[in-house]
This record gives structure tokens, C-alpha cells and sequence, in this order.
């Protein structure tokens, strides 16, 4: 078991949530649009606003989608409308891939993001809701394509979160499969704050959230006090010799 603090991820919708994450002193800024689903891509004007008003030590990844709607990046010289080398990650999911080359086209696709940023392999825990190929395989092939993140999240966001999902021992052979091989590992996917203790015993990197965050639901504003309250939640939940029970509620 890892007892270093997990770092966070939050999602972010548009310039005034990202100034809220910022100040908050996030690991990672991750823009996304949540209307447009779990990786739904925010309007190039959106991901332009953000990154132009971005401090230069704030690492920053950004969801571009789901593979099947990146056609358009399988051609070689096709560039994005947004100077993009801004990002420190970038990532696509792969629902509807099951039965789809997946392989060939995450590949070409992982490519075009190395060209301004790290890529990032995605995995669904709920694979058959999203019609996505199983996880350990997306590990493996990320693997053979040396890319060094892996994130695990959840395609639906219906109130069960990534643990619901996972089998036993599966969470465990993936993050041993990352450790082997020097990938960061990302959890994310609707982590409830029951769960949230789970997560921090784990031998991953960083725990990314945007809905525990939120004043209401995953699609309402990001609040600075709650973030602040998940960083101070997340340190007082590793454990400590005088007191391995630490824990803090998020809601206190």
C-alpha cells in the first residue's frame, strides 16, 4: 500500500471553474464538457479561453472525446483549430470500440496527441455499458505503445462509481500491470466520498473528480470549498502511526 498522498484531478467546464481549481492548488486542471458525456470534448472557443489564462507551473490535460468521433485525426495532416501545446495530457475514450479496430486507430490517434502533449489511455470500468474493450487489454496495448498514464473511469454517471464495476481483484492487477511497466495510474469515475478511502489505500497517482466537487450535480459549478475540502480530506486519510483510522468527512 502506497501512504504518499494521492494527487487530484479535477474537471473542469469553463474559465471560471478552471480559476477555481487553480486557486484551490489542483494537481492536474482537466478540461472537459460533462453535457457532452464522460469525455465529452469542451467548444474549441472553450478550450482556448482556458488555456490562454492558464499560470505556467498548472499541468493541465484535456478530453478530446470518444475515438469514434476522431475520424478526422486519422489524417495526417490534420491539425486541431486550437493551439493545444498547451496541455500536458490529452485523452479519448473507446466507447463503441468493442468490435471496432480499436487498436490500430487508438494508435494513430495517440500519435497525433504526442504531437503537442502526453497521451493518455482510457479505459471504462463499465465496459459494457460503453461497448469499450475490457480495461487490462487497453492496459496492455498502452503498454506496447509506451504510453506512461492510464486512466480508469466510468462511462455512465448514474449514481455507482468505479468500485461498483470492478471485480475483486481487478483494480489490483491493473495497478500492478502500471507499476510494472512505470505507467501513472488515474482513477476516476463517479468516486463517492464512501469510496473515497478505498481509492486512498490504493497504489495509484492521482484520484480525479469533478461531481464530488459540485454544488449539486457533476453538471453544476465547482465549489472552492469543497475542493479545498477533498485536498484536506485526501492528506487526513493516510494513515499515520498515532492514529491509522484517520479519516475526515468531506461533508464536516
Amino acid at each position: 500500500m502506497s501512504l504518499s498522498r494521492k494527487k487530484l484531478l479535477v474537471s473542469v467546464r469553463n474559465p471560471n471553474e478552471a480559476k477555481t481549481a487553480i486557486t484551490a492548488g489542483v494537481d492536474i486542471l482537466d478540461i472537459k464538457e460533462p453535457a457532452n458525456g464522460a469525455l465529452g470534448r469542451a467548444d474549441w472557443e472553450t478550450l482556448r479561453a482556458i488555456l490562454s489564462d492558464v499560470p505556467d507551473h498548472q499541468q493541465v490535460s484535456a478530453a478530446m472525446g470518444e475515438l469514434h468521433d476522431l475520424t478526422d485525426w486519422l489524417n495526417d495532416h490534420w491539425q486541431p483549430p486550437v493551439q493545444l501545446g498547451r496541455l500536458d495530457y490529452t485523452k479519448c475514450g473507446l466507447a463503441g470500440m468493442a468490435r471496432q479496430p480499436w487498436r490500430e486507430r487508438s494508435a494513430i490517434v495517440w500519435n497525433r496527441f504526442r504531437q503537442f502533449s502526453r497521451p493518455v489511455a482510457v479505459a471504462y470500468a463499465d465496459s459494457q455499458n460503453a461497448d469499450s474493450p475490457p480495461s487490462i487489454e487497453v492496459l496492455k496495448h498502452a503498454v506496447h505503445h509506451h504510453v506512461d498514464t492510464f486512466l480508469i473511469d466510468t462511462f455512465e454517471k448514474k449514481g455507482r462509481d468505479v468500485f461498483d464495476y470492478l471485480k475483486r481483484d481487478e483494480l489490483p492487477t491493473l495497478i500492478n500491470i502500471a507499476r510494472r511497466n512505470q505507467i501513472q495510474f488515474v482513477l476516476a469515475g463517479s468516486i463517492s466520498f464512501k469510496n473515497l478511502d478505498l481509492a486512498t489505500k490504493l497504489d495509484i497517482d492521482f484520484i480525479g473528480v469533478r461531481g464530488l466537487v459540485c454544488q449539486r450535480s457533476r453538471r453544476s459549478e465547482i465549489v472552492l470549498d469543497r475542493v479545498l475540502k477533498l485536498k484536506t480530506v485526501l492528506q487526513e486519510m493516510l494513515p499515520h502511526p498515532a492514529n491509522p483510522e484517520s479519516k475526515c468527512s468531506l461533508n464536516s
